[in-house]
């Protein structure tokens, strides 16, 4: 018999070989809505430069992850729902990766940031 544990924590683990992300490849068109219910990892592949509008977020979304890689020869632009630009601009220029978090921040503006990008703060 097997039990289901919801909301099960783990305290003091370490990961000794690393892990291993579902990952989507994505080939988006320009103002492509982002859907938070992407696997952890995904593959950008658009045929040209675009936008791909990120989901508005409440607290309940803070610290929601996705590692975005952009193998293309195109530049993406991430921003809000609304179509505007983040406060800090989140851009993925050709070959670049970044780790995308929600702040849990209602303010559309501040809701997304991301980490490793030369134009991202």
């Amino acid at each position: 018999m097997r039990q289901r544990l919801d909301d099960a924590s783990i305290f003091g683990e370490r990961v000794f070989k690393g892990w291993q992300l579902k990952k989507m490849v994505w080939v988006p068109a320009d103002n492509a809505v982002f859907d938070k219910a992407f696997p952890p990892y995904v593959e950008l592949n658009p045929a040209g430069a675009v936008d791909i509008l990120l989901p508005n977020v409440t607290d309940v979304d803070a610290g929601l992850m996705f590692l975005l890689s952009n193998p293309s020869a195109f530049t993406v632009t991430l921003k809000t729902a609304a179509d505007a630009a983040f406060t800090a601009a989140i851009v993925l220029l050709t070959t670049e990766n970044t780790l995308l978090f929600s702040t849990g921040s209602t303010t559309a503006a501040l809701g997304w940031r991301a980490l490793g990008t030369a134009t991202s703060a």
